[in-house]
């Protein structure tokens, strides 16, 4: 069981707490006994933006501080105007989860290209979990 967990979430997984939590990932931003998680944003023509993230934080929140090209979020991360709609990498589909009602509906009315995995980036928390979550981000935003 735990080499096919470990095979399904990149082939790591290391419990870095006392209380026994266990941090899966790639294992190149774990350091010192704590996840530096890093997100990949990855814009329309192929260009990457890998950025370390803060554990807690929006990946759209992560994605302003730091630049990324594509990801406006105009409403300040308040799942209101759909300017942060990314795709997320079928690999990371399920840890990230799926969208609640209000990020659904949203999804459904703002959303042009809607595919697979279309998500509100300000909808998703960063977690050491999630160290190495890749998105795509459209070529256009609502």
């Amino acid at each position: 069981m735990a080499e096919e967990d470990e095979r399904r979430h990149g082939g790591y997984s290391r419990n870095l707490w006392s209380n026994g939590q266990t941090v899966r990932g790639t294992g190149e931003n774990v350091e010192g006994g704590r996840g530096v998680p890093k997100v990949v944003y990855v814009e329309d023509a192929g260009q990457e933006h890998p950025i370390e993230a803060t554990v807690g934080e929006s990946v759209m929140a992560t994605a302003v501080k730091n630049g990324v090209p594509g990801i406006i979020g105009e409403c300040g991360g308040n799942a209101s105007c759909g300017t942060c709609h990314v795709w997320v990498r079928a690999e990371f589909t399920k840890l990230v989860g799926e969208p609640n009602d209000l990020e659904e509906d949203l999804l459904e009315m703002a959303v042009t290209d809607r595919r697979e995995g279309s998500r509100l980036s300000c909808q998703i928390s960063v977690s050491p979990e999630l160290d190495g979550l890749t998105v795509d981000v459209p070529p256009q935003q609502p």
